[in-house]
């Protein structure tokens, strides 16, 4: 399958944030089959023919659809009239359409999709054919087993989904968006070990926010829902969920660079010494746990939450393996809230921060998951210009946003992954 990854991935700088669309599932409502679309086609499909691929007998799709868009149309063809009409059935979750596709014209498929949980999902849609035909009788020197042609396919129905973001670069305008406040004004507390507070311009404080936000709004955070932290330490996060989940498991190795900081062995003990809310003990479960071996069994969790915890694994490999152990112990269907630090600059791998290529390729797109749209850009350019430098993350009452270090600009940036 072709995918135009040297077009379409670009660095992000202080004149670029990031305005291109990189591949991932559909990011918009309707989708031209012209060789460019990327990683939303799964497996099962033949090469592009100019405006429209033909599938095998069974080809994938996976479709990133909002709350009340409640429907997909297809344009399909059975091909040319020798090679006679195909019986098509359509998977889209647990609703099954089937339609005789015949030959020559097109034709569109209108398929009706399940009830959405949240405001955002990804769906796979499976096109399966009852019986493949042979391309040799076109006498044109075409050996392939041809399933259907597929031209386009559309979402209907009007969006109800909030307009605010999920996947985002960490964003100064979050703070007067009315839906972010409402998070924020939930999440405030003010004690010895962690403040959140409307007039507190930290990364971190935006990356809780923004995750919890984010959980919200995709429909995990429920009564008989269990949540896992990797690489959690003793976050104010946890003791949020506890009061509105079933359990929250909260994981980290509780040793190392960041005991006695964010991540303090006596946590195992005592968490209510860290309780930046009231919450009912008996639903969080501390555990010391390295963050890329997760001692969860299979399809165990509703959804992870990790923030900025993979670039601290040691090296690419091992932020990569983490994710993919998240995907693993997910659910079907479940969320991976995901922040990490990424560059602002051109500037080549550093150590402990992504560049966005690094980010779609290879982390993402080998995690098993797929990001939920597209990660939304923020106009830095004022904090670009000058950057907080790491030394100074302590003393400086500038905005902790956008940091500097050897070179490198860089912030958070929040992905959201379901695992389909």
């Amino acid at each position: 399958m072709h995918t135009a990854t040297n077009q379409r991935y670009v660095a992000w700088s202080s004149h670029t944030y990031g305005d291109q669309v990189p591949p991932g599932v559909i990011v918009s409502d309707a989708l031209t089959f012209n060789g460019f679309e990327g990683s939303h086609l799964g497996a099962g499909w033949h090469a592009c023919e100019g405006d429209f691929r033909w599938t095998g007998q069974e080809a994938t799709l996976y479709v990133l659809r909002s709350r009340g868009q409640d429907g997909l149309e297809l344009e399909v063809c059975a091909g040319p009239k020798k090679l006679g009409p195909v019986q098509l059935t359509i998977h889209a979750g647990d609703i099954i359409t089937s339609k005789t596709v015949q030959p020559k014209s097109w034709r569109k498929l209108q398929v009706a999709l399940p009830p959405i949980t949240g405001e955002k999902a990804i769906l796979r849609v499976t096109l399966r054919v009852q019986q493949m035909r042979n391309a040799t009788a076109l006498g044109n020197g075409d050996t392939r087993d041809l399933g259907v042609a597929v031209r386009a396919a559309r979402l209907t129905g009007k969006s109800t989904a909030n307009a605010f973001p999920l996947s985002a670069v960490c964003n100064p305008a979050h703070w007067d968006d009315p839906l972010w406040q409402q998070f924020l004004q939930t999440m405030a507390c003010n004690t010895p070990h962690t403040i959140i507070a409307q007039d507190v311009f930290h990364r971190k404080m935006w990356e809780w926010i923004q995750g919890v936000a984010g959980l919200v709004r995709l429909g995990c955070i429920r009564p008989d829902a269990v949540g896992l932290g990797v690489a959690a330490g003793h976050e104010p996060v946890i003791y949020w969920l506890a009061s509105r989940i079933a359990r929250v498991y909260a994981t980290d190795v509780y040793q190392g660079s960041f005991h006695g900081h964010e991540a303090n062995s006596d946590v195992l003990q005592d968490p209510d010494k860290y309780a930046t809310y009231p919450y009912p003990r008996e639903r969080v479960h501390f555990f010391p746990m390295d963050g890329t071996h997760i001692s969860f069994a299979d399809e165990t969790v509703d959804f992870i939450f990790s923030f900025c915890s993979i670039e601290h694994f040691g090296s690419r490999a091992n932020s990569r393996r983490s994710l993919q152990e998240m995907a693993r112990v997910l659910k079907p269907g479940g969320i991976a809230a995901v922040s990490t630090e990424v560059s602002l600059n051109d500037v080549g791998p550093q150590e402990e921060v992504f560049s966005p290529w690094e980010l779609y390729e290879e982390l993402v797109s080998q995690s098993g998951m797929f990001l939920i749209g597209d990660i939304a850009p923020a106009n830095l350019a004022a904090l670009c210009d000058e950057p907080l430098d790491v030394s100074e993350i302590f003393t400086s009452y500038k905005p902790h946003l956008v940091l500097h270090d050897k070179g490198v600009v860089f912030t958070s940036v929040m992905l959201f992954m379901q695992k389909v």
